[in-house]
């Protein structure tokens, strides 16, 4: 997996969107997040409600449960990738955390949303293909991901296939660990076979998910329903264009100086078509 600054991941955005549509399809920044915010992170996740399963703690609606969680889904070094892959009016699908303790079990390899149930071929368009992405996801590793952990696996170069694996053995054969240390974040393609592995070690390893979408997928989560009273109101630009709400009425007056413009009819009454009018197409 290519390893970046998160200064290179900035300067560098367009090649390693490139690496994730056409290599590997995961990137490590490293030393992406200050221990002093992932210790916050940490200490309100494990205070969290979270769905149990066996020994793996899934937490949602996890915006709400603190301003850390902002900061850390606009992430300069990450939205540079994430924008340059997926266009700069990128949305926030879903957040949430991921705890697997000691004895955690794994999962089945398979591949994340809009493409989950990429099996059922008639609900895609015809000649869908991997030209471009539909999802980008970000794991901010809040502990060290280590092979004994049950660090993430996946398999490089599989994001191009547009299926899931035919067998498990097809994915053991191909997959590789995305490891690294708590402060870093990987970015995969979506696209990319990939699971969570048992967790074998004595020490417990968590997880900030993160699926950031273009703009024109619906998100998987209804974000903006979960947020407490004021969030928006006190959100960043940026934020509100994570949560969706940047949208506007773009008329002609937004075009370039040089961009020929389309006469509009004369207003009489009469039965008339929006050709020429940009806010009704």
């Amino acid at each position: 997996m290519l390893v970046v600054s998160p200064t290179d991941a900035i300067a560098r955005a367009d090649a390693l969107a490139d690496a994730l549509l056409d290599d590997d399809g995961a990137i490590r920044i490293a030393e992406a997040v200050d221990h002093a915010l992932l210790s916050e992170a940490l200490e309100r996740i494990r205070q969290a409600p979270a769905d149990r399963d066996g020994e793996r703690y899934r937490t949602w609606n996890v915006l709400a449960l603190g301003d850390v969680f902002a900061q850390l889904v606009q992430l300069p070094s990450v939205l540079a990738v994430v924008d340059a892959l997926l266009g700069d009016q990128a949305i926030l699908g879903s957040i949430g955390a991921n705890r697997v303790l000691p004895g955690g079990r794994g999962q089945g390899a398979h591949i994340d949303y809009p493409y989950w149930d990429i099996y059922n071929a008639a609900a895609y368009p015809r000649r869908f293909s991997a030209s471009y992405a539909l999802n980008c996801q970000v794991t901010i590793l809040l502990d060290d991901f280590t092979a004994e952990s049950g660090a993430t696996a996946w398999a490089p170069g599989t994001q191009g296939l547009m299926r899931f694996p035919d067998s498990r053995a097809e994915f053991d054969a191909r997959a590789q660990r995305m490891l690294g240390e708590a402060g870093d974040v990987v970015i995969f393609n979506g696209a990319c076979w990939h699971c969570a592995m048992p967790n074998e070690s004595a020490q417990e390893r968590t997880g900030l998910l993160l699926q950031y979408l273009p703009k024109f997928v619906k998100p998987m989560e209804d974000l903006h329903a979960t947020l407490p009273a004021g969030f928006v109101d006190a959100a960043t630009p940026t934020m509100r264009r994570l949560l969706g709400l940047h949208g506007r009425v773009v008329d002609t007056a937004d075009l370039p100086d040089d961009c020929p413009e389309v006469p509009e009819p004369p207003r009489t009454g009469a039965a008339r078509t929006d050709a020429g009018h940009s806010s009704g197409n």
